[in-house]
């Protein structure tokens, strides 16, 4: 009788430790801390692919396999800002159902792995060397022109070369 019981305690605690329970959680406690525009779209972002591929999973019950599954469909659909956002914020609704003791692991950070990386574009040099920044600097001392002016001369001559 007392297996009984566990057993059902265990089937109803599932139930309502879904993926998509315990995210619309999380979601409620961080749209105290994001902008409304932050809060709709990370909202948004889960009931195109996560919601339907996990959603009504037990948290418990959810491995780096699946997880990474779903993350590796939206790459294929080409949404590259989506597919990258997504495993930070699986990574805080496993974060945050541990916290609460819903799951051991947090299946979402193994699964970050999976994306590729973006290439690093490196350093872009300025369009003048520093030594030719004096030059420009003096001639717009000498020319009748207002700080600002001056100023934005200085600041365009250190911006990186374009092409």
């Amino acid at each position: 009788m007392t297996q009984r019981r566990i057993n059902h305690a265990e089937s109803s605690a599932a139930n309502d430790n879904t993926f998509e329970a315990i995210a619309a959680e999380w979601l409620k406690m961080k749209q105290r801390e994001w902008s409304a525009g932050h809060y709709t779209k990370s909202a948004r972002a889960f009931e195109p692919d996560i919601y339907p591929a996990i959603g009504k999973l037990p948290i418990a019950s959810i491995t780096p396999a699946i997880v990474a599954k779903a993350i590796e469909d939206i790459h294929k659909r080409n949404v590259l800002e989506t597919a990258t956002r997504i495993p930070q914020h699986l990574n805080g609704v496993f974060r945050y159902a541990q916290a609460k003791g819903l799951c051991r692991d947090n299946p979402a950070l193994p699964a970050r792995k999976i994306l590729p990386r973006k290439k690093d574009t490196g350093r872009i040099p300025a369009l003048l060397e520093f030594a030719a920044l004096g030059d420009i600097s003096r001639r717009a001392d000498m020319a009748r022109i207002s700080p600002s002016v001056r100023m934005g001369h200085i600041a365009y001559a250190l911006l990186p070369r374009h092409g």
